[in-house]
């Protein structure tokens, strides 16, 4: 469904009276909360209206379409106007609301920059002029540089101070090189220094070393005479136990 008229006044008319929000530009005075606050305003307003109903963002867009619309209807116009070569202009008149949103598009937008192209021109002996045409305003003036031709090679060459490719000679090198039968030096190996430090240190490990050493001999012969006792405990136990079983033996014998 399309936007109504009344719809587009109202809508024209909205932005009319916020320049704020027409320029799209946030500010600590304007931010984007107040921005998204008077659309919200504005689309309640436009949905009270005959047409269709549309959100805040939707109606943001119709506004967007609308204002870049009327700009390139606008552009083309101006663009026709300014055509050269004969024949008709084929311009499209604005409607009311076109020429409304027109007023509120900066004319800049609409004309766009009109930079002047230089011409350039060789061999001439004029100094520089600005032709300005009676037609078009300042801006678009046609300028003319006086260039030189360019320098040929062969006048280069036969000019006086200038060094040319027949004349020029490389530097010489003063510098001597050395002979075959020079002999590499040799190098000479880093002989690692020990500190004091690394000294005292290396001692405590031997010295440590020979304690653990000392200290496993010790339990090693510890362990065997343990061992030792073990083992006679264990023959003086099969001992006792023989003794006990002949006596078992012997008492069984004894039984009437």
């Amino acid at each position: 469904m399309k936007v109504s008229e009344d719809q587009k006044s109202c809508l024209i008319e909205f932005m009319q009276r916020n320049a704020k929000l027409l320029s799209g530009k946030f500010s600590s005075e304007f931010t984007k909360v107040d921005a998204r606050n008077l659309w919200m305003k504005l689309a309640e307003e436009l949905n009270s209206l005959p047409g269709p109903g549309r959100d805040w963002k939707s109606w943001r867009k119709t506004w967007q379409d609308l204002r870049m619309r009327t700009k390139q209807k606008a552009a083309k116009n101006l663009k026709e106007t300014k055509k050269t070569g004969g024949g008709t202009a084929d311009i499209q008149p604005l409607n009311r609301l076109e020429k409304d949103i027109a007023t509120l598009i900066s004319p800049m937008a609409i004309r766009g920059l009109n930079v002047p192209q230089p011409v350039v021109t060789w061999g001439s002996t004029e100094t520089p002029s600005h032709e300005i045409s009676s037609n078009e305003p300042s801006t678009s003036a046609d300028v003319r540089f006086h260039v030189s031709p360019p320098i040929s090679p062969s006048s280069v060459n036969s000019c006086d101070g200038f060094r040319t490719e027949n004349s020029y000679s490389p530097p010489t090198s003063h510098r001597k090189l050395p002979s075959k039968s020079q002999t590499a030096p040799t190098p000479v190996t880093n002989v690692p220094v020990v500190s004091k430090r690394q000294k005292r240190l290396r001692a405590s490990h031997d010295e440590y070393a020979s304690y653990l050493k000392k200290k496993l001999e010790i339990k090693e012969g510890y362990y065997k005479e343990k061992l030792e006792v073990l083992r006679n405990q264990s023959k003086e136990v099969q001992s006792i136990a023989a003794a006990l079983n002949n006596i078992a033996n012997a008492l069984l014998t004894l039984k009437p």
